[in-house]
């Protein structure tokens, strides 16, 4: 287990008052050099990680300008460097490439253990980020249940590619090939061929919803089984979908499906994000619309 990226106390929240945080360690991965993994069973929903950003930047970041201390740039510069020329070191612009994460304002971000999380393609994930703007931290959640010992994964690329898609992203901007269950020993034809018929259904339901709303329905409701029948019904996968379901029913004025729709769209937003955040805000805001 490497014990470095615990040392650093307040920039990950690994000590102190935040306990979520003690939920995970840092090991060696014999085929991904390092990576995060459960101490405890988590269930669906369960926070796993949050933590500060050691930096936020821009694009074309200066470190030499934004004031981090040497400590974080110790830890910055212990981040991979999926760009670094063999036998030439690491780069900042290498780290940052590789581990930037979204945060607020466009920002990106650098973290102590978010950016050590590994990557498995939708199907195989069972984490997901989620940056919380309101409370300053990125956090991870898990969407699928995570047993103690098993590593953390999240998926850093589009959910609903062909496997061929997702290895040439994935090289292009990590520089790994992928070697996940989807990946190996669940993939076929036919599984490429159900992530088109997904891809295809959110992409067809949303124009037509502006003229045909009763129509887009039925797609999006045809997109929801689909995920159902694959086995990519995690919260992540959900809820946009509900979202924009809760969206055509109330256009088509089929109220029933209105009110399902928003409350199982809520039910993952809380699951995802947890409460008080932005989504979860908005989700009741909503129902408390719709129900006067």
């Amino acid at each position: 287990m490497i014990r470095e990226p615990h040392e650093c106390c307040d920039e990950c929240g690994i000590t102190g008052d935040n306990k979520t945080n003690a939920l995970v360690e840092v090991r060696t991965c014999n085929d991904k050099g390092v990576g995060v993994f459960a101490l405890k069973d988590v269930a669906v929903g369960g926070e796993i990680l949050r933590e500060k950003p050691l930096a936020m930047y821009d694009n074309g970041v200066d470190f030499e300008n934004l004031g981090i201390s040497q400590r974080k740039r110790k830890l910055i510069g212990s981040l991979h460097d999926a760009f670094a020329i063999s036998g030439g070191g690491k780069s900042y612009g290498g780290i940052t490439k590789t581990n930037g994460l979204p945060a607020n304002d466009g920002k990106q971000g650098l973290f102590c253990l978010a950016c050590r999380l590994n990557h498995a393609c939708n199907g195989a994930q069972n984490a997901r980020y989620i940056w919380r703007g309101d409370l300053g931290k990125m956090m991870a959640r898990a969407i699928r249940p995570i047993k103690r010992g098993e590593e953390i994964l999240v998926n850093y690329i589009d959910p609903y590619l062909c496997r061929e898609e997702r290895q040439k992203r994935l090289w292009d901007g990590f520089r790994f090939k992928c070697a996940c269950d989807e990946c190996t020993t669940k993939w076929s034809k036919s599984r490429d061929e159900k992530l088109e018929e997904i891809r295809q259904s959110i992409e067809d339901y949303i124009p037509v919803a502006q003229f045909e709303p009763k129509r887009a329905l039925g797609l999006v409701e045809k997109a929801l089984e689909t995920l159902e029948m694959e086995g990519l019904n995690t919260p992540h996968d959900l809820g946009t979908i509900h979202y924009h379901a809760f969206q055509i029913a109330d256009k088509a004025f089929d109220v029933d499906k209105r009110r399902f729709h928003l409350k199982k769209a809520h039910e993952c937003w809380l699951q995802t994000e947890g409460g008080g955040s932005r989504l979860d805000l908005m989700g009741k805001d909503i129902i408390a619309y719709f129900e006067k």
